[in-house]
This record gives C-alpha cells, sequence and structure tokens, in this order.
C-alpha cells in the first residue's frame, strides 16, 4: 500500500500517530542530515513522505 493512499483511509488514531511521528521529525532533520547537499530536498521518498504528512494533518484538522 503506497503512503498516501494509507493517509486517505487512516483513522483518527492513525493520523494523530502519523503528525506526531512528522512532527519527530521535524524536529531531529537537522540532526540526522547533515549532508552539505541537503539532499532532502530533492529526494522523492522525502517528498512522498512530506505530501502524506501534510494531507494527513488536513484531514485530522478537518476531523475534529
Amino acid at each position: 500500500m503506497e503512503l498516501r493512499e494509507y493517509v486517505e483511509n487512516a483513522n483518527k488514531e492513525q493520523l494523530e500517530a502519523l503528525a506526531t511521528f512528522a512532527k519527530w521529525l521535524s524536529e531531529k532533520q537537522p540532526k540526522l542530515c547533515t549532508c552539505s547537499v541537503k539532499c532532502y530536498e530533492s529526494c522523492q521518498l522525502v517528498k512522498e513522505m512530506m505530501e502524506a504528512f501534510q494531507l494527513a494533518s488536513e484531514r485530522l484538522n478537518g476531523a475534529q
């Protein structure tokens, strides 16, 4: 299952878990990625994850 499809079908608890994970990743990214070329900015996997996290956030905010 693709990540976007998972997010589209996720329940509130799963969306909250994704939001927590996204927050953790954003806090750790400067520590975890230290390369000078900032490959995470052009990485397709990272882009897809960020889009999925954004969708999860939108769905979660819309569900409240």
